[in-house]
């Protein structure tokens, strides 16, 4: 495979620099579950499994998923996760949840998706929080918060004491 032209690789770094700090902004919008809250029984629930086709067989147009239950061992002590069939909770776009300040200042509660009430969608994985990728748009924000910061520090590391102090004193005024 040949390698990109210089233009192409610096396109798509600017479409992907694009994307990472839109999810960092909307980082509560994209996530389905509350960032700001521990929920101790489902920590460590594995990733919800996207159905179609129910525990009968049968299609269903929109798509859906099971809550699951965990089941410990009594002889090996592991914790073995098994979806409860029983009820299925419809997976919904542009939905209601919880609530949340945007950017700080405006208070909204819509979210790109999620399930009904009672339901648990987990998006990347098994880790404490249930949605793994609110977290990590999240901890994008805060990167996008402190790289002025950062980049401040740098400066001072390149150009030396001098300069540095001269900015401070600037900036004192």
């Amino acid at each position: 495979m040949a390698p990109l032209p210089a233009q192409q690789t610096i396109h798509c770094r600017r479409i992907n620099g694009v994307c990472v700090i839109a999810a960092a902004l909307f980082a509560e919008f994209f996530s389905p579950n509350n960032l700001y809250v521990l929920d101790l029984p489902s920590a460590f629930v594995p990733p919800t499994q996207v159905h179609f086709f129910d525990a009968s067989g049968k299609f269903h147009l929109d798509p859906f998923v099971y809550n699951v239950a965990n089941t410990p061992r009594s002889k090996t002590f592991k914790v073995y996760w098994a979806e409860d069939t029983s009820k299925m909770f419809p997976l919904h776009f542009f939905v209601h949840g919880w609530s949340y300040k945007f950017l700080g200042l405006i208070p909204m509660d819509l979210h790109l998706y999620g399930v009904d009430k009672g339901g648990l969608f987990t998006s990347l994985g098994p880790i404490s929080w249930p949605d793994l990728f609110g977290k990590a748009c999240q901890a994008g924000r805060v990167f996008i918060e402190y790289e002025p910061v950062w980049n401040f520090d740098q400066y001072c590391g390149w150009f030396g004491a001098g300069r540095y102090l001269r900015l401070l004193r600037r900036l004192d005024r």
